[in-house]
């Protein structure tokens, strides 16, 4: 959303992010020791850090060719993953672009700030700090006083609807119910007058039978995720 906006407003502790999109469907890894449905998330980026790291190594005399190092990770990551992962990075650098040139940004500043941002960056958790937006070309302003303390409201007005500052303990939460339905709101995406929408986790919380001597276990039954719609 900020590549698209004319006018990116950030304090000094606001920080923006890479595009580094993650693949998740039915094929992916299994994550080891979790449930069987469990999937670890493919990241774009990782994939093509491996490929990269590989084309580096073989200007040395290794025993590998590109058909040993496609099968080597073939065999971890199902090939339509992999398909999927490419594709990803053409659509994510594609939309990236269309929303810079909305902002009314030229070609010529828009290929190093969509290179930085999909590869140069390094992973997606790398934080982009407000000068250093700036100096990639982006329409970075800094609030006055007055704007700032209106965004410090929204801010604890968002920290308080997401519960920002509350760790999340179902065992506590359930407490000695056998029972307990919950809802926790883990996005928002609000205005002023269109309403809101938020995303949301809820399910069941189950207490199960533990055995002597044994902490209470607790079953977390996931019934919805998703985005709700509240009119304004």
């Amino acid at each position: 959303m900020c590549l698209g906006a004319k006018h990116i407003v950030m304090t000094k502790q606001a920080t923006l992010g890479p595009i580094d999109p993650s693949v998740n469907n039915a094929l992916n890894p299994q994550i080891p020791g979790a449930a069987p449905d469990a999937r670890a998330p493919v990241s774009v980026e990782a994939v093509n850090g491996f490929l990269e790291m590989a084309r580096m190594n073989m200007r040395f005399p290794l025993p590998w060719t590109v058909k040993d190092l496609l099968l080597q990770l073939s065999d971890k990551i199902h090939p339509l993953v992999l398909g999927e992962v490419f594709r990803s990075k053409s659509q994510i650098e594609m939309l990236g672009t269309r929303l810079l040139k909305s902002a009314g940004m030229s070609r010529r500043k828009i290929r190093p700030i969509i290179s930085f941002l999909c590869s140069e960056s390094g992973s997606h958790d790398y934080s982009i700090h407000r000068r250093e937006a700036r100096s990639l070309g982006l329409p970075v302003e800094t609030p006055d006083a007055a704007f700032y303390a209106e965004i410090k409201a929204l801010y604890d007005d968002f920290a308080t609807e997401l519960a920002l500052t509350d760790r999340w303990n179902p065992v506590a939460t359930l407490g000695n119910q056998p029972i307990l339905h919950y809802v926790n709101k883990r996005c928002l995406l609000e205005s002023r007058t269109g309403g809101s929408y938020y995303f949301s986790t809820e399910g069941n919380l189950n207490a199960v039978p533990a055995a002597p001597g044994q902490p209470n276990q607790v079953q977390d039954v996931r019934t919805f995720e998703g985005w709700k719609y509240e009119p304004a």
